[in-house]
């Protein structure tokens, strides 16, 4: 038996439970890995830490032809939108349980091969008994409860490892604090400034600790509320007025900035560990709660965005979870740094104060895998995005009411979709590529 006789025919079942027979082309298969890397000062090469099969993809360009062939491209491209794992009969790689992921794509060439419709999308194979948390009927106050509850532990846990003790704690505390608190300004101010109200709490408690630092410090947990409370503003301020402003962004930036700071490039630390003192316990424990608590509040910035297609609502999830992850990799490897400290030679203790019990990464996970799932949850409502290549030159009016049904309300929202030109807007070419929202 030769490889040609090994061909399976291709097909595609949805939920629904009907199947799709289509003809292919060349195929292939990737496969990604939960793998991290890390690099040491002085030692050549990499160690690869292997973390498991991050997932399998399988890229397929589907062929439907004949006299009624863009009917059953239409009846596909449906099936290819219905939610739920679909089953995926590969002709090279076997039975697989998949979701289509990213962007379906349509060609219907009508000039250069008529009687066809060629789909181009990308099946990843899924677990299948893997239940993502449910939301409850009201979301915002399960999300919101759990952010509550990341803000009472990580007050706590930042009162227990802060020691000010010596004059070089205080005044290396003392400029770390007031960095982080400069930074949330900067990069949040454009933010709140969108709203009167929340811009007036928000320069209060930067003026209160600012003002007060010599006492604050001395209150690490009132401290540790009013900087969590200064991550959180900026994510309550209303979706429609901030324009052109993505908070997302905005908190992506403030992460970066916070942990990104003096970074050796060869490890991915930023704290010094002191053997004589806990100067650098202290300025983990300030940077761990600001980048911390902003991965929080960006699901918390989620709550009140409204989302109106499948894409963005994906996008948004994908984006929270990554900012999760970025920040709890740049934590674990600064707590391997400052836990390697011991006590020195003036007997300080506290240098080992560093480790995570827990408690509040399970608290912080909890907010951003329950926000990230109603997200994914919600983008099941949300409209589908789909892609034509004209096969001639369109006016857009036309185009808008044809794909949308209507012209006034759609054509707006049709230009910034696709990023038309100024020449597009008059005339779109043959062989652009469109998106639109169904």
């Amino acid at each position: 038996m030769s490889w040609q006789d090994r061909l399976k025919q291709a097909a595609y079942t949805p939920a629904s439970g009907v199947r799709f027979i289509f003809e292919f082309e060349d195929v292939s298969m990737t496969t990604e890995f939960n793998d991290k890397k890390f690099v040491f000062p002085d030692v050549d090469g990499a160690y690869i830490q292997r973390q498991g099969l991050g997932g399998r993809h399988y890229p397929m360009t589907i062929y439907l032809s004949g006299d009624n062939y863009d009917q059953s491209a239409d009846t596909l491209y449906a099936a290819l939108e219905e939610p739920g794992a679909g089953t995926l009969e590969h002709p090279v790689y076997g039975t697989k349980t998949v979701i289509p992921f990213g962007s379906i794509r349509r060609i219907d060439a009508l000039k250069s091969a008529a009687n066809q419709a060629v789909l181009v999308v990308d099946f990843w194979e899924t677990i299948a008994d893997l239940v993502l948390p449910k939301p409850d009927e009201d979301p915002f106050s399960t999300v919101s409860s759990a952010i509550n509850g990341y803000g009472t532990s990580a007050a706590g846990t930042f009162a227990d490892k802060v020691s000010v003790v010596t004059s070089s704690e205080t005044v290396s505390f003392k400029d770390k604090v007031l960095g982080a608190v400069e930074t949330i300004d900067s990069t949040m101010k454009a933010i709140v400034e969108q709203s009167t109200e929340l811009e007036s709490e928000f320069n209060a408690i930067i003026n209160e600790i600012t003002t007060n630092i010599d006492t604050l410090i001395n209150r690490p947990l009132e401290l540790a509320n009013s900087i969590i409370r200064l991550t959180q503003i900026p994510a309550q301020v209303a979706s429609f007025v901030l324009l052109q402003i993505n908070k997302l962004d905005a908190f992506s930036n403030l992460i970066s900035s916070i942990i990104g700071t003096d970074v050796e490039q060869s490890t991915g630390k930023i704290i010094q560990p002191s053997k004589i003192d806990n100067r650098g316990q202290n300025e983990f424990a300030v940077l761990n709660l600001v980048a911390l608590s902003a991965s929080v509040s960006s699901v918390e910035s989620t709550l009140i965005e409204e989302y109106t297609d499948k894409p963005t609502a994906l996008t948004a999830a994908e984006r929270v979870l990554d900012l999760f992850d970025e920040v709890n990799a740049w934590g674990d490897l600064n707590r391997e740094s400052l836990s390697d400290t011991v006590s020195g030679p003036l007997g300080v203790e506290g240098a080992l104060n560093v480790l995570d019990t827990g408690e509040t990464y399970q608290e912080a996970f909890t907010a951003v895998s329950e926000g990230a799932a109603r997200l994914v949850q919600l983008s099941f409502s949300l409209l589908q995005e789909r892609f034509i290549t004209l096969p001639n030159t369109r006016n857009i009016l036309e185009l808008s009411a044809e794909l949308y049904g209507e012209t006034d309300s759609k054509l707006d929202f049709f230009i910034q979709s696709n990023d038309f030109t100024g020449d597009e807007i008059i005339e779109l070419p043959a062989g652009r590529t469109v998106a639109y929202y169904v």
